[in-house]
């Protein structure tokens, strides 16, 4: 990348670290609520296969926390769990899985893209916003989001979470999270 002059350097650099600093926001904060909701789906399906003790905390430490149960295998047992003991609640949370897996396309986002630091990108006057880079089928994919587009994407996960201590309460009378 060629600079017009120190000040173009130094514009772009700034730019870049405005880009670094809102995706560190964006992601930090979404990120950490997904690891409460897989907290949440964990400690759901701990309670529903064991009661108390040494047997439950084996579980939810090397099953339901561990690394071979995926977010998206919690969900699947979670939807099984509801077939099971909240049928005539069902109707209730019919669109659970889709807010579900749409979380996860946004998570897997942030998670594992780049910043787009391209030159066109560092040469906007005022950073709003922050580009992610995927690749998909051989072509470099920009994802922009804004702030506002972030905290709407975090209230769309909030309220997801409410929704969760509500199947939590159905399923055990509580709506209690360690």
């Amino acid at each position: 990348m060629k600079y017009k002059s120190k000040e173009d350097y130094d514009k772009k650099v700034s730019t870049a670290q405005k880009y670094h600093g809102l995706a560190r926001e964006i992601r930090g904060r979404y990120l950490n609520s997904v690891a409460v909701l897989d907290t949440y789906l964990a400690e759901i399906i701990t309670d529903y296969f064991c009661k108390k003790g040494q047997r439950k905390d084996l579980f939810f430490s090397e099953i339901a926390t561990g690394q071979h149960l995926s977010l998206r295998n919690k969900k699947d047992i979670l939807w099984k769990i509801m077939n099971i003991e909240l049928k005539p609640y069902l109707k209730d949370y019919k669109d659970l899985n889709k807010k579900i897996d749409s979380i996860l396309i946004f998570r897997n986002k942030l998670a594992h893209a780049t910043i787009d630091v391209s030159e066109e990108a560092l040469s906007v006057d005022k950073v709003i916003g922050v580009g992610f880079v995927e690749y998909k089928d051989g072509k470099r994919v920009v994802h922009y989001f804004t702030k506002e587009e972030s905290e709407y994407k975090q209230a769309e996960l909030n309220t997801l979470l409410g929704d969760i201590k509500g199947i939590k309460t159905l399923l055990f009378g509580r709506f209690d999270f360690d």
